[in-house]
């Protein structure tokens, strides 16, 4: 079994505020070879989500065309694989960040002429906390063999960030499940699209 781990460059990145992009942590596990030939799989929602709600139908739908680009298209009942994808918003959760900012200090310098002179200097640095609410978001896909029942690929992509816009942020989470699907990938997972938080 191959396990990939992709470690965050951090949960949010506002580059513009029409843009929105995520670096989440995301765990893969696949028995999936990379060379093998794509089969179709049904999408189906865990047994705790309503399924035919129009938000699930929505992810869903995205999901089912991200693995389609792959290869694996869309099945119905019967499909030789079966995929269980979930999503859910917790509630938002306080955090506290720290940071080094540098400290200056100011030197004074008697010149010849009588005149002073001034120039700064570091003089070291101090630790600022700051505190920030963010919505811990979490999508999970899981992958069984139909005619087996053997799971064969198995991912979790986790994010903490403070946009608010739950739709958005859950959509860049199914992307990076999918994320070079079923092939392992190393590194950061970060994924973008256009709508703000």
């Amino acid at each position: 079994m191959k396990r990939l781990k992709l470690f965050a460059l951090g949960a949010l990145l506002a580059l513009a505020s029409a843009c929105t992009v995520i670096a989440p942590n995301v765990e893969v596990y696949s028995t999936l070879p990379a060379d093998a030939a794509p089969r179709p799989v049904q999408i189906t929602a865990a047994s705790w989500m309503d399924g035919n709600s129009l938000a699930f139908q929505q992810r869903a739908s995205e999901l089912a065309a991200l693995l389609a680009a792959r290869g694996y298209t869309p099945g119905g009942n019967g499909a030789p694989l079966v995929a269980t994808y979930s999503f859910e918003t917790h509630e938002p959760v306080m955090r506290v960040r720290t940071r080094r900012e540098p400290v200056y200090e100011s030197h004074f310098t008697e010149n010849s002429d009588g005149s002073t002179s001034s120039d700064r200097r570091l003089a070291g640095y101090r630790t600022v906390e700051s505190e920030t609410v963010v919505f811990p978001r979490i999508a999970r896909l899981d992958i069984i063999e139909r005619a087996t029942g053997k799971k064969v690929y198995e991912a979790t992509a986790h994010s903490e960030s403070a946009c608010k816009n739950s739709a958005n942020i859950i959509r860049l989470l199914t992307e990076a499940l999918a994320k070079d699907f079923p092939n392992p990938h190393e590194g950061a997972v970060t994924v973008s699209n256009d709508t703000a938080c």
